[in-house]
């Protein structure tokens, strides 16, 4: 029952575009924040599939087009858990047996950024000035993963 309410209180947090902004420019490299146009965030979970349902429903809804392209996606996995984490971080690498070399090309590449809590210090999270360094280090305690998806042009 913890852990419902856990998700449903991180999938309410980062509902807000504001939060995801102070994810993203307080936990995230530099240079993505300044990449990002924080107006146009959705939200999405279940990377690979939310990434392409995304994508066709930006094309199905004539918002872009295949000859203007597709717009550029952040995915993000928070993670609270304990242990820290440790599992690969693109889809790829999850593929067993690693498939003939002439079938390599035809898989699925998804990266995700990672924030994993619990590998920041008291000292780190003070430092970062967020309101999410406080939420943070209280959930740095829990051991669930919130695993979403968001996009923005």
């Amino acid at each position: 029952m913890a852990s419902q309410q856990h998700d449903t209180g991180y999938k309410e947090l980062f509902s807000h575009p504001e939060f995801v902004q102070q994810l993203i420019e307080g936990f995230a490299p530099p240079e993505i924040g300044g990449l990002m146009d924080f107006s146009t965030l959705q939200i999405h979970i279940r990377l690979l599939h939310y990434v392409a349902c995304f994508y066709d429903h930006l094309l199905k809804s004539g918002a872009t087009t295949v000859a203007t392209g597709l717009p550029p996606v952040l995915p993000i996995v928070l993670y609270n858990g304990s242990p820290r984490w440790t599992a690969r971080q693109n889809i790829y690498d999850l593929i067993q047996p690693e498939p003939p070399e002439f079938l390599r090309v035809y898989q699925p590449h998804l990266r995700f950024y990672l924030v994993d809590e619990g590998r920041y210090t008291e000292e780190e999270l003070a430092a970062r000035q967020s309101p999410l360094s406080g939420v943070f280090g209280i959930e740095n305690a829990d051991s669930k993963v919130s695993a979403m998806c968001w996009s923005g042009s």
